[in-house]
């Protein structure tokens, strides 16, 4: 999995689903959770 991320795959992905998520939900907010099997400090 790590090379999806390393390649920019995640990152495109992510913005797709991003972009259709805002544009087909009634209110404009897209729902958003963060899941990992490591522990990371947010900056």
């Amino acid at each position: 999995m790590e090379h999806y991320f390393a390649n920019g795959s995640v990152q495109r992905l992510s913005d797709q689903i991003l972009s259709l998520s805002a544009h087909l939900d009634d209110d404009g907010k897209v729902p958003v959770s963060f899941s990992s099997t490591k522990k990371h400090s947010i900056a």
